[in-house]
């Protein structure tokens, strides 16, 4: 299950994947206040100014998750 998750997010940054695919996955994630999903990078390049293409879903892991209390 986790797998099928993981693949439809990565395809969704991807720009593979529209929304209607990948809204729901986010009503299984707890909430939290910042993004639900974090990115790991793995080479040290500079900065880029330019907004990248997969800011809208991840902005759109921001809302929806369930609440649980702490």
């Amino acid at each position: 299950m986790v797998d099928v998750l993981t693949n439809a997010i990565r395809r969704a940054l991807m720009g593979n994947l529209q929304p209607s695919g990948y809204q729901k996955i986010r009503s299984l994630m707890v909430h939290r206040s910042s993004h639900y999903i974090n990115l790991i990078k793995l080479q040290d390049q500079q900065r880029d100014s330019q907004p990248k293409p997969y800011m809208a879903v991840l902005n759109s892991f921001m809302a929806g998750g369930k609440s649980l209390l702490i």
